[in-house]
């Protein structure tokens, strides 16, 4: 039968140019179309990357805000909590009762790949605001720390009658004068810590947010976050 097929084509000479020639664009274009394919493949391969390399980098820009929100409201809270007890104890000077955290995290600082993600998100106002709070995280830490050390380098001056954490001084009309200056530069310390680090607290919250709602929509990123709240003293969802 095939043999037969042959012979009839070879009496037919010219439909089997066009036979031919059929087949060679049959084959020209399925090629075509399987490198077309592959092409596309590739193409969606290369954005389902690029989405998890962004949600990667989403989430750890959240993760680093959920810090700095939970940094500054335990900072906030200490110093509340410190004022208190100064009031019970009949102190007037802040850096009498004022005393800092034992442990403090580190500085915090996003990438450039982490900011570059949050820009692609384009909330610019949210990305100018959470650029900014990263040094207002930091800053506070400096300032922590530096009250640290200048309280520590006075008091070690003086002799201290202490209450628990709490020293009580008597002290002469000279020793006030040596130690007035230095005691104005702590005052001053205790007085930037209490105005800005429960503000700043608040607004690292609605950043956080706001960050955690635009993910969401915007790469369908859904984090269920963890939070210190300021009034509360446990972490809430």
């Amino acid at each position: 039968m095939i043999v037969d097929a042959l012979r009839w084509l070879n009496g037919h000479e010219g439909l089997g140019v066009w036979v031919g020639a059929i087949a060679s664009a049959l084959v020209a274009f399925v090629a075509v179309g399987v490198v077309f394919l592959q092409r596309h493949f590739d193409r969606l391969a290369k954005a389902e990357i690029a989405l998890e390399r962004k949600r990667s980098l989403a989430f750890s820009s959240l993760m680093k805000l959920r810090s700095i929100h939970s940094t500054l409201t335990l900072l906030s809270r200490h110093v509340d909590k410190m004022f208190i007890q100064g009031e019970k104890l009949g102190l007037k000077e802040p850096w009498q009762f004022m005393t800092p955290m034992g442990s403090v995290p580190d500085k915090i600082k996003f990438s450039s790949d982490e900011l570059e993600a949050i820009f692609s998100l384009k909330d610019f106002q949210l990305f100018d605001e959470i650029v900014l709070m990263e040094q207002f995280h930091n800053s506070a830490l400096l300032l922590q720390e530096t009250f640290s050390r200048r309280r520590i380098e006075m008091t070690d001056l003086l002799p201290a009658e202490m209450r628990g954490e709490i020293g009580r001084l008597n002290l002469s009309q000279e020793q006030l004068g040596m130690i007035g200056p230095r005691s104005v530069e702590l005052n001053a310390l205790v007085g930037a810590m209490k105005q800005h680090w429960g503000p700043d607290a608040e607004s690292a919250l609605k950043m956080l947010m706001r960050l955690n709602e635009l993910v969401e929509a915007e790469i369908n990123l859904n984090i269920k976050l963890k939070l210190m709240v300021p009034d509360q003293a446990e972490p809430v969802s």
